[in-house]
């Protein structure tokens, strides 16, 4: 069973992101727990516009919060640079089978797992294996100690998440894992100008009220015209966001590409929330909706996917 939080020293830690989102959480983590060495890895291979969100973390509080910050192709390489070093805490965002036979022969005094989001609370059920590739992970989660689900890793001590009782509540079972931590959410306000200033760049430099906004979220790839359209029908500007990994663009009438892809799409909506009459964000099963539900008065989100496994995580989070 996981030490109870009082009780951890995470020492020298080493920290592994592929999202900004995810460097955020880091960085909460960080400031939450005092980590005096913290050590940061990058990938610059899965994301959209990485040079400018260097440059953003090098010129705020972040590049000072980190002790150092690397900027890795991928998880090999961050892996050949962090181990060149002594360390005692593993910081991943993902424990399940590939990536758990990647950094579990790395793990040192303790491996931790951080929130990556609605899948660190319950897995996707439309992307299930199933057949003859369920029965291979199964055989390789019982031989490897991997993670068939989020938190399972054989050699994961902690998983560390910002609802903790949102974990507790859908995975019993890892339950004993789970320790809290302020959260992405959180950590925004740490650096609310800086985040302020770049948003308001981004769309524009907008003067005055927007009235009705929509802010349209990609997945991976081009959104379909029809939901565009189906913004355009009831806002008076709208705003579409690419996927931080691709940064596919769009061109259509009426619609503002915002520029930085990178940027995370909670403070696009925390600024865009403060200029709007009332804004509306078309997600696909995003977890920004997990996050700021609740947060901002006249902020509505529509689930583009309508997907079960987001209902199951706001389900538990409001009981």
């Amino acid at each position: 069973m996981a030490a109870p939080t009082a009780e951890i020293d995470f020492g020298r830690s080493v920290f592994v992101c592929s999202k900004p989102l995810q460097v955020l959480n880091c960085a909460s983590i960080v400031r939450h727990f005092g980590i005096g060495d913290s050590r940061l890895h990058v990938l610059t291979s899965s994301i959209d516009g990485v040079e400018e969100f260097a440059r953003f973390l090098s010129d705020t509080g972040y590049g000072r919060l980190f002790s150092t910050v690397s900027w890795n192709l991928d998880y090999h390489a961050a892996i050949e640079e962090f181990t060149l070093g002594e360390y005692d805490t593993l910081f991943i965002e993902d424990d399940r089978v590939s990536r758990y036979r990647l950094f579990a022969p790395h793990r040192t005094q303790r491996m931790v797992l951080f929130e990556e989001g609605i899948g660190t609370y319950r897995s996707n059920p439309e992307m299930s294996l199933r057949g003859l590739r369920k029965l291979k992970w199964k055989i390789l989660a019982a031989t490897t100690g991997c993670g068939w689900d989020f938190g399972d890793g054989r050699h994961t001590d902690v998983v560390m998440v910002s609802r903790p009782d949102v974990y507790r509540r859908l995975k019993p079972r890892t339950a004993h894992k789970a320790i809290g931590f302020p959260g992405l959410v959180d950590e925004l306000r740490f650096e609310a100008a800086a985040w302020h200033d770049l948003v308001v760049g981004e769309l524009g430099e907008p003067v005055g009220r927007l009235g009705r906004v929509a802010l349209v979220l990609a997945m991976w790839g081009r959104v379909p015209d029809r939901v565009l359209e189906q913004a355009l029908d009831d806002a008076d500007v709208v705003f579409y966001k690419a996927h931080p990994h691709d940064g596919a663009t769009v061109a259509h009438e009426g619609v503002v590409s915002v520029p930085g892809s990178w940027i995370p799409a909670e403070a696009l909506v925390g600024v865009l929330a403060g200029l709007s009459d009332d804004l509306t964000v078309y997600h696909h099963s995003s977890s920004v909706a997990f996050y700021l539900s609740g947060v901002f008065e006249d902020v509505a989100f529509v689930d583009l996917l309508d997907s079960q496994q987001l209902r199951h995580v706001l389900d538990a989070a409001h009981g």
